[in-house]
């Protein structure tokens, strides 16, 4: 059985404290300040018998809420080299993302687990944990697999400094080109896209196609393009009215970062032609 923790911070220990009461309500705890090791918490007792289970959950929990920010800057400054704060701030960002929502399709290292099988070790064998020995030494067996995981945060970003520089790209073809469309009109109902002219003309790929022989978008892929967003890049309106009640569609959302002020929406209801 678990004896003795100490904790340098209060604020460490009260969470400690607080938690392992809360799902262990039999554990008995003797809380004393000391002069060296700042916070002792000793288990006089217990009626459960997972109460082990529970602790290195706890500790696991502390490890992530007090030290793991510290644990992904180290990371992301000394291992690759990143010093601009607003750069840092943002990797730091994507990768508490990735914990709550994992992106699909990357295969994220199993940081919780690699640190839940240390911490089971490591407790196993003391009477006395040191929360910051036990940081220390945690850090140190899951830093490749960290290392690893922002690896992963980092490709991120790169992606997402790209699809920046992308619509950046558009934005200046929009904003420049010499369009004589003065609006176009997007009717977006079921993930369906639909463009139509001001006259309740309805836009063909036809239509889309021949305006790319003359204009072309080199800004994407070659020979690869999305018919849900190509027609408005390829005619460029002064204009884009989105008829739409699902402002949070990923491509819509797209379209109104590329058009910006040039782009207002309405609701499906204020489309004003009878649809074929």
């Amino acid at each position: 059985m678990l004896a003795c923790f100490y904790f340098g911070e209060r604020k460490e220990a009260l969470y400690f404290c607080d938690v392992l009461t809360e799902k262990s309500p039999g554990v008995q705890i003797n809380w004393k300040g000391t002069s060296h090791f700042g916070n002792e918490i000793t288990l006089l007792g217990t009626s459960d018998n997972n109460v082990e289970v529970v602790i290195k959950e706890i500790l696991i929990d502390m490890l992530y809420m007090f030290r793991m920010n510290n644990w992904n800057r180290d990371i992301v400054e000394h291992t690759y080299y990143f010093h601009d704060e607003h750069e840092i701030r943002r990797l730091l960002e994507i990768r508490e993302e990735f914990d709550t929502d994992p992106p699909r399709g990357v295969r994220l290292p199993a940081i919780r687990s690699d640190m839940g099988a240390y911490i089971q070790t490591f407790i196993e064998n003391a009477d006395v944990i040191h929360f910051q020995e036990l940081a220390s030494r945690c850090f140190r067996a899951v830093k490749s697999s960290l290392e690893d995981y922002i690896g992963c945060t980092i490709d991120e970003y790169k992606r997402e400094e790209d699809y920046q520089l992308w619509l950046d790209s558009l934005r200046l073809y929009i904003n420049q080109g010499q369009t004589e469309i003065e609006e176009l009109m997007l009717y977006h109902r079921h993930r369906k896209f639909t463009y139509y002219h001001q006259n309740g003309l309805k836009l063909s790929q036809t239509d889309v196609q021949e305006q790319l022989k003359h204009h072309p978008l080199v800004m994407l892929n070659e020979g690869y393009y999305d018919w849900q967003m190509t027609p408005a890049l390829a005619f460029a309106p002064r204009k884009l009215t989105i008829y739409t009640d699902d402002r949070g569609d990923a491509k819509i959302q797209t379209l109104a970062n590329i058009f910006q002020e040039k782009a207002r929406y309405q609701s499906i209801q204020q489309f004003p032609f009878a649809r074929i």
